[in-house]
């Protein structure tokens, strides 16, 4: 499935509907479909926060790689991504109001990543194990500056 939608706050609900109805109809389980939301509610927002883009394309497809996995991407033209690492935390004990939104996304992934396009299309993917929990890997966030190494 591939939909094209707004970059707008009041149609989120809508992306999150579209992957619930299409997973529900590839039969993804319960947790794998929690996940997907979950990715898709931050991916979508990191787009209308970072981006210019007016609208955004929306994939959720099966994976070839893992049977069973899905593929959830979120894609603009003409706008680059944010950097595809989770960023490291503040040595401090501050916590700021929001910046968790890849840290979630990791957490949930099975593998994840920023890939670009013609035309400057720019797509973060993110792929889903079969069972919605993520595999248990070592993560290593991207120090302040330097460039963000694939997350896969």
């Amino acid at each position: 499935m591939y939909l094209s939608l707004p970059s707008d706050p009041a149609r989120l609900a809508l992306a999150r509907r579209a992957v619930r109805t299409e997973m529900t109809r590839q039969r993804c389980l319960p947790s794998q479909i929690a996940a997907a939301e979950l990715v898709v509610t931050e991916l979508v927002a990191n787009v209308i926060r970072h981006s210019a883009a007016q609208s955004y394309e929306l994939g959720v497809h099966r994976t070839g790689t893992t049977p069973g996995a899905i593929t959830v991407s979120v894609a603009t033209t003409g706008t680059p991504p944010p950097p595809a690492c989770v960023p490291a935390r503040p040595l401090t004990g501050d916590v700021p109001d929001g910046g968790r939104g890849l840290e979630i996304v990791d957490a949930l992934a099975h593998r994840w990543g920023v890939a670009s396009g013609p035309v400057g299309r720019h797509a973060t993917w993110v792929v889903l194990a079969p069972t919605g929990a993520p595999v248990p890997r070592r993560r290593t966030p991207c120090p302040e500056g330097a460039p963000c190494p694939d997350p896969a």
